[in-house]
């Protein structure tokens, strides 16, 4: 009997042990460790901890996880990189403990963090003050890397908010909030990028794109108070389920294109589906106004150069327009 009693005794104490373990660890510094590599920490307060992110990103390998503790983080000319604030150039993980109080902020000069690789996630910051020269910008992709994933940002008081200028596939902008910007998103000649769930406001340009591939889409984003909503040229995207709310214009659509393209220019067709448009209140199909910019091309004194020729009106329609704004997180 007394042994039975132990042994009984020795079982409860041995549970009560196993679950205080885990809520002990739930306290310490360092989150757990949610990928295959390792994990790298700036700032805080823990042993081996950095103080600047671009030598965490510089110390990781691919794979690997960079981790920001709260703070104002003012890296320049990473890697001997001039024009960057932060330059991620591995496969890695970078994120941020709280995306309103971890701060990567180019004070006005240079590219916020740029992008040079596949397989880049990026969350958990407010990216803020990237310079005003052309290609300057919150985050910024210009060159053919795939597989990005940018979500849970705020962007703030950029030229772009996010500017990927290249060939890139299998992008995914999702939950971020894109404010107070030149441009918010900036997507060109871009495969399979997916852009949804931001709230996309109060920007010169909310998002503009160029030869948009039609596997990709804009869609149950708030895209409210700027001067322009969305700016398409040459684009094939699909965009549904959005709210388009007190902006001084939700759309605008360019066809750029020369005579020995006409035959191809009915192919040039976006998708309009279902957005909500604070402007029309029916049921009928919204109209999407367009223009054609017709050239053609002439050889002349040993090279080619463009004439324009005319300007073409032409119309799209969202052919069932969204009633009520959609309740978008």
């Amino acid at each position: 009997m007394i042994i039975r009693k132990w042994l009984t005794v020795g079982i409860i104490l041995l549970f009560v042990g196993t679950s205080i373990i885990p809520a002990i660890a739930q306290h310490t510094e360092k989150p757990q460790p949610a990928s295959r590599g390792k994990w790298l920490y700036v700032g805080g307060s823990g042993p081996g901890n950095y103080s600047v992110i671009q030598d965490a990103v510089d110390n990781a390998s691919d794979g690997d996880t960079v981790f920001v503790y709260t703070g104002i983080y003012n890296d320049y000319f990473p890697s001997g990189q001039w024009g960057n604030c932060v330059l991620v150039n591995k496969r890695i993980n970078l994120i941020g403990e709280n995306k309103y109080t971890t701060m990567i902020n180019a004070s006005g000069g240079w590219t916020v963090v740029r992008i040079q690789n596949d397989g880049v996630n990026i969350s958990g910051f407010t990216i803020e003050n990237s310079g005003g020269v052309f290609e300057n910008g919150g985050v910024v992709v210009m060159d053919w890397y795939d597989y990005i994933n940018i979500y849970d940002n705020i962007f703030v008081n950029n030229n772009w908010g996010i500017n990927l200028n290249s060939w890139n596939s299998h992008v995914m902008i999702y939950n971020n909030t894109i404010a107070f910007n030149g441009i918010g998103i900036n997507i060109y000649d871009n495969t399979e990028c997916s852009i949804f769930n931001n709230k996309i406001f109060n920007n010169t340009k909310g998002i503009t794109n160029i030869y948009g591939d039609e596997k990709s889409s804009i869609s149950s984003n708030n895209i409210q108070n700027n001067i322009l909503g969305v700016q398409m040229d040459n684009s094939r995207f699909i965009v549904q389920n959005n709210n388009f709310i007190s902006n001084q214009n939700d759309t605008q659509m360019n066809k750029i294109s020369y005579i020995r393209e006409i035959p191809y220019i009915p192919f040039v067709r976006m998708k309009w589906m279902n957005n909500y448009w604070d402007t029309w209140e029916t049921t009928n199909p919204r109209p999407i106004k367009g223009t054609i910019f017709l050239f053609i091309e002439l050889f002349f004194a040993g090279s080619f150069f463009d004439m324009f020729l005319v300007k073409i009106p032409y119309r799209q329609y969202d052919w069932h327009p969204a009633q009520e704004p959609y309740d978008i997180p």
